[in-house]
Order: structure tokens, then C-alpha cells, then sequence
């Protein structure tokens, strides 16, 4: 994945990510000066539970929205891209 941020905000996401148990930083065995964020099996398990809610929810919404609703929403969706 590619992200436009500076270094130091990708440093600070990723101490907080580390802080709470879901990335471990690994030196990168390529490149010395490199060190990498490795997701850990918490990460991948709270990564999977966001999904899953991401899907529950859009489920839940696609039930609330008709066929003409649906159509007109996607047309309104395509059109802020």
C-alpha cells in the first residue's frame, strides 16, 4: 500500500499501533537503514472483526434501500469519485 504522509506521521501511527499489540516493527533484510511494520496475529484478528462489522453494516444498509433508491444512490456514489 502506498500512503502520502509525512515520515513522521507514519512513525507516530505506527508507535501506536506497535503500543497496542498489532504491528511489531522487524529490520528490513535488505536494507540496513530499513525497518519494516509486520502486522501480528492481534492486528490480523482485530483487522478481521473490522471487516466483518464493515460488512454487517453494509448488509444491514442494503436491506433499508429499495431498487430505485438503490439506483439513484449509485449514481449520486459514482458522481463524488
Amino acid at each position: 500500500m502506498k500512503m502520502t504522509c509525512v515520515r513522521s506521521n507514519i512513525t507516530q501511527l505506527v508507535d501506536r499501533l506497535e503500543a497496542d499489540g498489532l504491528v511489531r516493527r522487524v529490520e528490513d533484510p535488505e536494507d540496513r537503514r530499513a525497518v519494516r511494520a509486520v502486522v501480528t496475529a492481534l492486528g490480523k484478528e482485530r483487522h478481521a472483526a473490522g471487516v466483518r462489522q464493515v460488512e454487517k453494516v453494509q448488509a444491514e444498509f442494503a436491506k433499508t434501500v429499495s431498487g430505485t433508491d438503490r439506483s439513484a444512490l449509485e449514481r449520486v456514489l459514482s458522481a463524488l469519485r
